[in-house]
């Protein structure tokens, strides 16, 4: 029966399992989309939401525009500085010489390590081509996975078996959703929805477990204070960009923690 608390878990539009996407849409029109299925049509009076990669911005999207949202746990925030992922822009919005320094910094690794973001972004439909080639789209997966995953005490081969790997190219070639897969870049700048308005604040209870992520460094819990209402900051040695991969049962530990704390505060 509809309740307060409820567990969830789908692909997203124009990915694997999920309906086709027609047109590019960005995480913040994806948690709108979310929300009315949630509530409107499943009934629910609220709800909690946790995610990571796009899941972070979507549940962050969710816990900031959508009141029935109670609580997010994430494993990648959303920024309110107005930069953009990616696009080297440090003069926007009202930071300290400090954080602009650091801005910078993090936006010259940001600007290597995105180049396939903006391709994806901008001209997606070119890279959607390797639809037609399972080799080609296997060597774009598997190279983020790769690039993206915490090698400093395991190696790949240890961290994602053959079997994973595959199921995850798969996932896209034998669902023909490569190509539409790609459009979420392309929507997220299309809607601005890589970064919050400047000085927005997400005011839901927010629990964020800390992984040591290769692509992008965790926020500390000060810095994440700064646009979230911190309720529960768990620290972890190992994971990177994935950790339902990597360390699935220090994600179930910090997801845990989150929900305890939670639970008290928004019954």
């Amino acid at each position: 029966m509809p309740g307060t608390q409820w567990t969830w878990s789908s692909p997203l539009p124009g990915f694997a399992f999920s309906e086709s996407a027609q047109t590019p849409i960005g995480p913040r029109a994806m948690a709108g989309r979310i929300d009315t299925l949630v509530t409107e049509v499943l009934g629910y009076n609220s709800y909690r939401a946790h995610g990571g990669d796009w899941g972070g911005y979507i549940a962050s999207r969710l816990g900031y525009e959508h009141p029935r949202c109670v609580a997010v746990d994430l494993t990648v925030s959303l920024r309110n500085s107005g930069l953009r992922t990616g696009v080297v822009d440090p003069g926007v919005g009202e930071i300290s010489p400090e954080d602009r320094a650091k801005t910078i910094e993090a936006q010259g690794a940001l600007q290597r390590s995105f180049a396939y973001f903006q391709q994806q972004g901008y001209r997606p439909t070119t890279i959607g081509y390797f639809s037609d080639s399972p080799v080609g789209a296997a060597q774009w997966i598997i190279d983020k996975h790769y690039l993206w995953s915490d090698r400093r005490i395991r190696s790949f081969e240890q961290i994602f078996s053959m079997d994973q790997l595959l199921t995850e190219v798969m996932l896209y070639v034998a669902t023909d959703s490569f190509a539409t897969g790609l459009w979420v870049c392309e929507g997220a700048y299309e809607e601005d929805g890589n970064t919050l308005p400047q000085g927005a604040r997400v005011e839901r209870p927010t629990g964020f477990s800390a992984f040591p992520d290769p692509l992008v460094a965790p926020p500390t819990r000060a810095e994440l204070q700064k646009v979230y209402d911190v309720v529960q900051y768990a620290q972890f040695d190992s994971g990177g960009h994935f950790p339902f991969y990597e360390t699935p049962s220090a994600l179930l530990q910090g997801i845990g923690e989150f929900l305890q704390v939670a639970t008290g505060q928004t019954r």
